[in-house]
């Protein structure tokens, strides 16, 4: 496979010893602004992978990591087993890896990142087992209203201007040298700092992370424990594709990020607020990783296997019109509300409008409706249809019945009463307009216009 480079970019190294890489990526301001300037400062222009190249290219990765999952993680388990400040373990499911954080943690306070494994499959559980969860993304935010909370009112991001935001040469850190410097000055805070892996490379074993602030730098820095998390699909084949998984993450990602803002829920409860309190001899050096499986690995082979590909960019947010009511306060993207639905931790599907724009929009083209209405007929082959699916999937001869007394059905239809009596039996809202029956339906309507014409003639 060839994979594209951004201009002045190399090959990122491995670092020296056997300490596992640990690499931070996040947007590059100036980057941005070079190239924003390049039409006014008359630059050269720099010719940048198209849209599509790099689409193909990123399929290309997914699809190898997808066909060879087992051989990369065995090779990644090898690659691990050398480096003694790492503690590699592997839970199945989240009841194994929340045992695995108790085990882990001495501190009642976690610190979880904005990435899906983490405050979605993970943090449920763990505030079920008495965790106090801190979400720091969200914490960067002082208190604010979201002007952006449709798909249309995002404003416009040039492709290329968000390529080169993220430009791998000029943002990847080592996140060990800002910890090791911040433990040695301060020490740490007394909490366990849970991240979720962007991608990591079987081959070198290098883990990257992606942010768009300073909440992940700072956990790195400032947790007296750390624990990432990497689930199965985000394993790839070496450093390079590790690096062009995340950043495509980035890159899709960045457009519907407007979506999803909000500023923090609570003043004080933050890791901004709390003390430098663990002594450096105190604070452990040793990472500690989780390699998450969760179902994933049922998933390949079958169905829903392309639900692995998904990177996690949730640029499938960005037309779902049901989003706001995917999961409540903590929204699931389009793929999670299968993904979770298919792992059986979501009881249905009927939320989902078939429009398509979750694939339109998705870097992969992945398939969610389609998954989504096969998943629905399993469900429905398995299990007997309620009275609300029952009625509403035979509406025609509904139809059929009020057009025959329509009088009757629309008095029926518009009594407060019968409609709050809907509302509680079928789920239909009262508020919801019903269409007015007729006595004379389309179908008898264009028979009686045609015999007329006929008759005229």
């Amino acid at each position: 496979m060839r994979y594209f480079a951004c201009p002045g970019s190399g090959r990122v190294g491995v670092f020296g010893g056997r300490m596992l890489p640990i690499l931070l990526m996040e947007p590059n301001s100036i980057s941005k602004r070079r190239h924003l300037s390049k039409p006014l400062m008359g630059r050269k222009r720099v010719s940048y992978p198209s849209f599509e190249d790099i689409k193909r290219q990123l399929r290309e990765i997914r699809n190898y990591s997808l066909a060879h999952q087992d051989a990369l993680l065995n090779k990644l388990i090898t690659s691990l087993a050398t480096d003694p400040e790492v503690e590699f373990s592997f839970a199945k499911d989240t009841g194994q890896a929340v045992e695995t954080i108790k085990r882990i943690s001495d501190c009642t306070s976690i610190a979880v990142s904005k990435s899906a494994v983490a405050s979605k499959e993970l943090t449920p559980a763990l505030e079920a087992q008495g965790f106090h969860i801190i979400e720091t993304y969200y914490d960067q935010f002082e208190p604010f209203e979201n002007r952006f909370n449709k798909p249309w009112q995002l404003p416009s991001m040039e492709f290329e201007s968000m390529l080169e935001a993220f430009d791998e040469s000029n943002n990847l850190r080592n996140l060990w040298s800002l910890r090791e410097a911040s433990i040695r000055k301060r020490g740490s805070k007394d909490f366990t700092g849970l991240l979720g892996v962007n991608a990591i490379s079987a081959r070198e074993g290098a883990v990257l992370l992606i942010q768009h602030m300073q909440n992940i730098s700072t956990v790195f820095e400032q947790a007296k424990k750390l624990i990432l998390v990497a689930s199965l699909d985000k394993i790839v084949e070496n450093l390079d594709d590790a690096v062009i998984q995340t950043k495509c993450t980035g890159v899709f990602g960045c457009g519907v990020l407007p979506l999803s803002l909000h500023g923090k829920a609570n003043q004080h409860d933050n890791i901004d607020n709390m003390p430098f309190e663990i002594p450096p001899e105190q604070t452990a050096r040793k990472i500690h990783l989780i390699i998450f499986d969760n179902g994933r690995r049922q998933l390949l082979h079958s169905r829903y296997e392309d639900l692995l590909a998904c990177i996690g960019c949730r640029a499938c947010t960005k037309g779902c019109p049901s989003l706001p009511f995917l999961n409540g306060n903590t929204p699931w993207s389009p793929k999670e509300y299968i993904y979770f639905f298919v792992t059986g931790k979501n009881p249905s599907l009927e939320l989902c409008l078939q429009c398509r724009n979750c694939q339109a929009d998705c870097p992969l083209d992945i398939d969610l409706p389609g998954m989504i209405l096969h998943a629905r007929t399993e469900a429905m082959a398995k299990s007997r249809r309620s009275l609300t699916d029952t009625i509403l999937s035979n509406f025609e001869t509904i139809a059929k019945c009020g057009s025959s007394m329509p009088l009757l059905a629309n008095v029926a239809a518009n009594n407060r009463l019968m409609r709050w009596l809907g509302e509680k039996v079928l789920g239909i809202n009262k508020e919801r307009q019903l269409p007015r029956f007729r006595h004379t339906t389309l179908a008898k309507w264009f028979r009686l216009s045609a015999d007329k014409s006929v008759d005229e003639i």
